[in-house]
């Protein structure tokens, strides 16, 4: 997306035809949210369908492909269908998704009008030395590749601290093993 030349997208293309979509970030969040949840296929196509559109388009799955690609940012779908690990959660992390754009850009996210691609485009520009950004790395973090022990230390206490419900460090349980 060029956003200095072309205006923000308020459509998505399915079929040849431009179909609206809601572009508040408020309603791409919520479908990140959805994404996370262990949900059946057909009710999370089901909700994301009435979340994003005002009218559904006839195709079912050219509204999922319109959904994927305004989510992305992308009409090139890229991957198999596999379930993406993400450092972050919209649900778990919001306080610390707040703060960082209050710290950061002075935006208050409970108040500001955003399109999904400004927020975007703002999230992934947040500094490296946000508490968010601590969270993010700590998750990516693999103790097993770290030698010095209170380096080790340190960053199994923030993956601790930080751990996303659900989330199991495999090489840590192993590490713990011998």
């Amino acid at each position: 997306m060029n956003f200095w030349a072309e205006p923000l997208p308020k459509t998505v293309t399915i079929d040849g035809k431009e179909y609206p979509i809601y572009t508040d970030f408020r309603v791409w969040i919520q479908c990140g949210i959805l994404l996370e949840q262990d949900t059946h296929p057909l009710v999370l196509a089901s909700k994301l369908l009435s979340l994003c559109y005002p009218a559904l388009p006839p195709s079912f799955e050219g509204a999922i492909k319109g959904i994927v690609s305004f989510y992305s940012g992308s009409d090139e779908i890229k991957g198999d269908g596999a379930k993406i690990k993400l450092n972050y959660s919209f649900i778990h992390d919001a306080e610390l998704i707040y703060a960082a754009f209050y710290s950061q850009y002075g935006i208050d996210l409970t108040t500001v009008s955003l399109h999904w691609y400004q927020f975007r485009a703002l999230f992934m520009g947040l500094d490296s030395n946000s508490r968010f950004a601590e969270a993010m790395e700590a998750r990516e973090v693999i103790l097993s590749k770290i030698s010095d022990p209170e380096q080790k230390a340190y960053y199994r206490k923030l993956k601790a601290k930080y751990r996303l419900p659900g989330e199991v460090d495999t090489a840590e349980g192993l590490e713990v093993l011998f």
